[in-house]
């Protein structure tokens, strides 16, 4: 199994937390949570998942560009919910947008999972404990926590 991660390099900023939980932040329709803990990529989704949520799925480069691009604290390799059996997002919505980086993702069965450098994405090992991203979905956290 193939999972992602994200790697940016600006401060967290522009978000508007109306409609979102104490902690999470709102982009378009949906509330994000950029956790400050760390896990393996299962952990991470586990927590995620504890709190309502799933790991962030990206559907487009706007929302790559716009959402993760400049809200990610400065150096910051964050998981997404991207993995790898088919290269599946985690709340089993159909993969369409990818932003892999020139000659990625790498075939070695060594990297098992995947993060983004600078907007774009790579694969990497899943049992690293990164900080990760959570999301919501097009749902109303208030009901789910």
């Amino acid at each position: 199994v193939r999972y992602f991660n994200v790697f940016y390099e600006k401060p967290v900023s522009g978000f508007q937390t109306e409609n979102c939980s104490e902690g999470w932040k709102m982009f378009k329709d949906r509330c994000y949570l950029f956790s400050t803990e760390s896990g393996t990529w299962d952990k991470a989704r586990e927590d995620c998942r504890n709190r309502g949520a799933d790991l962030a799925v990206i559907k487009s480069e706007e929302e790559q560009n716009d959402l993760m691009k400049d809200k990610v604290p400065s150096g910051h390799q964050m998981w997404i919910g991207l993995y790898r059996d088919t290269w599946s997002w985690s709340d089993g919505s159909v993969h369409s947008f990818t932003n892999w980086a020139p000659s990625s993702p790498s075939i070695s069965t060594e990297h098992s999972c995947a993060f983004s450098k600078l907007g774009k994405w790579y694969n990497l090992n899943c049992s690293i404990e990164l900080n990760f991203v959570c999301y919501t979905g097009e749902i109303d956290l208030h009901t789910l926590l």
